[in-house]
């Protein structure tokens, strides 16, 4: 799925900073199995290609001298219906729900920064994600539910040319014990995620960066309660990553 994301920003003010931009999704797919269950699509091996739209609006307010507070709606992003696997595999649209966030920063130092976000996704509004696996109607989906996500980060800047950067992000898992089997190929279960990261300014306008995360081990056991053929059914998931940055300014 390939995102282009148009955006226009206007200063109104010394503390106010408004936006909206427009989002263009171009995606395709490819799977050999039906929603809702796990037999042959019969439309295998077949590339659905569709496109969809949506927007974003936002703002930044500054709240003293050494605060700033913002706010960022995003809307769904609504598809057509993916092609040849529309009816056989998925029988609705494969939106992007909207989502909302709100965050604010302060500097408690001149060389430190602490900033707080909360997120809002709103997954159980797209049906091909939130709708109930196992409905016995044409709109069955994988049963995820709405997640809320706090982050919590913190930048000092060691001297001119050093910054340290750690954060936490701690969110509900969108997969419930009830729908562990309908998930087993998306495995979505961390809720917490630890990240440090820093960059070093080397002169004439580059800088080195490096980041990287790690996430404790979740595990799900499905309860049974929607399927009992899917009782006690396990998904483990963990995930880390590290990434080098180079950034040039002229």
């Amino acid at each position: 799925m390939l995102y282009l994301q148009p955006s226009l920003s206007y200063k109104v003010s010394n503390d106010a900073t408004y936006g909206v931009g427009a989002i263009l999704s171009r995606a395709t797919m490819n799977t050999d199995s039906v929603q809702g269950n796990f037999t042959p699509s019969g439309v295998q091996d077949q590339d659905a290609t569709f496109y969809g739209i949506g927007f974003q609006v936002g703002g930044v307010w500054q709240l003293a001298q050494t605060g700033s507070f913002a706010l960022n709606v995003r809307s769904p992003v609504w598809h057509q219906k993916a092609d040849n696997y529309n009816g056989g595999v998925f029988t609705d649209s494969i939106d992007t729900p909207t989502q909302v966030t709100a965050g604010f920063a302060f500097d408690p130092t001149a060389s430190t920064t602490i900033a707080a976000d909360f997120k809002l996704i709103r997954w159980s509004e797209a049906n091909t994600i939130g709708n109930h696996p196992y409905a016995n109607n044409t709109s069955a989906g994988f049963g995820w539910i709405d997640q809320k996500i706090i982050k919590l980060g913190v930048e000092h800047a060691v001297d001119e040319a050093l910054t340290l950067r750690a954060g936490i992000s701690h969110g509900n898992s969108p997969i419930q014990q009830a729908t562990v089997t309908a998930n087993f190929l998306f495995p979505a279960i961390i809720e917490t995620h630890f990240t440090v990261g820093g960059s070093y300014d080397i002169g004439n306008g580059m800088v080195l960066g490096a980041s990287g995360y790690v996430t404790p081990e979740a595990e799900f056991y499905d309860d049974g309660s929607l399927n009992a053929n899917a009782t006690g059914s396990h998904l483990a998931h963990q995930q880390y990553g590290f990434q080098l940055s180079f950034s040039n300014d002229f």
